[in-house]
């Protein structure tokens, strides 16, 4: 398409076809907002040009020395920079209506590693900058498995003596993940007793058992969690008249941003 802008396009001496072809120049110019691959050869302030190849409308900035990108052709819709965002124009209105329809930043319009500390003022994620409630599980990084951090423990010793699975502990988590889930049982004389890790009421672990009467035996297991989960432990004993003991129900993460970690004990 046409690029080239001819500014001196009448004068007396000039042979009119000539002025009347570079005025319909200019207005297929125009038409085009400049349409090219390459950038207008002779650009001024506040002038528009359609870059064909990165599929952008530019503005040519109040200096004239840059091409600021305006609309993006090939996603419809806007280029919204930081800078391009006055102080405080993300808050409600006067009549408290919000600027953005809830669940509008989804991950999708954040690329990987662009949310990084460079971009957070030290110390501008106050509290009073965030409406009670707003940051739960699920809004948060996935945990990963791991013995680094305990999420939560229900560590008190009980005793029971069900003759079928019966739920005897329960945490319910708070994040999306995976986690490892640890549980101790000890039988009593010989008798077989049986624990399960369970999710919402459904068995996702696998059949442990132990006869050992002595001391107590451990299992570490790993399963995927949503944020609201219940994590559950269900025993029996194959002899009920001699009961089990359970104890150290676990949940626990390999690390987290949101907690500390011990890297030298």
């Amino acid at each position: 398409m046409a690029q080239n802008f001819t500014d001196d396009c009448f004068d007396a001496s000039h042979v009119g076809q000539t002025d009347l072809g570079n005025i319909e120049n200019n207005f297929a110019c125009l038409k085009s907002s400049f349409s090219g691959t390459s950038a207008p050869s002779n650009p001024v302030a506040g002038m528009l040009w359609y870059d064909t190849t990165s599929n952008l409308l530019k503005l040519r900035n109040a200096a004239n020395n840059a091409w600021l990108e305006v609309y993006d052709f090939a996603n419809d819709r806007t280029v919204l920079k930081t800078s391009h965002l006055v102080d405080g124009v993300l808050s409600a209105d006067t009549a408290g209506r919000a600027k953005m329809a809830d669940g509008y930043i989804t991950t999708a319009k954040i690329g990987n590693g662009q949310v990084s500390g460079a971009k957070l003022e030290d110390g501008s994620i106050t509290g009073a900058k965030i409406s009670d409630g707003t940051l739960t599980g699920v809004k948060l990084q996935n945990v990963s498995s791991g013995s680094a951090i305990v999420l939560a423990a229900a560590a008190t010793e009980r005793t029971g003596n069900d003759s079928s699975y019966t739920k005897k502990k329960e945490i319910q988590v708070r994040r999306t993940g995976t986690i490892d889930v640890y549980f101790e049982l000890k039988g009593e004389i010989g008798v077989q007793t049986y624990g399960r890790i369970y999710k919402n009421g459904s068995p996702v672990g696998t059949v442990r058992s132990t006869s050992n009467h002595s001391e107590f035996t451990g299992w570490t297991e790993t399963i995927s969690v949503t944020a609201g989960d219940y994590v559950q432990l269900y025993c029996y004993t194959r002899a009920a008249v001699y009961g089990y003991s359970y104890r150290n129900f676990r949940c626990l993460i390999g690390w987290d941003q949101m907690n500390a970690l011990v890297t030298q004990d």
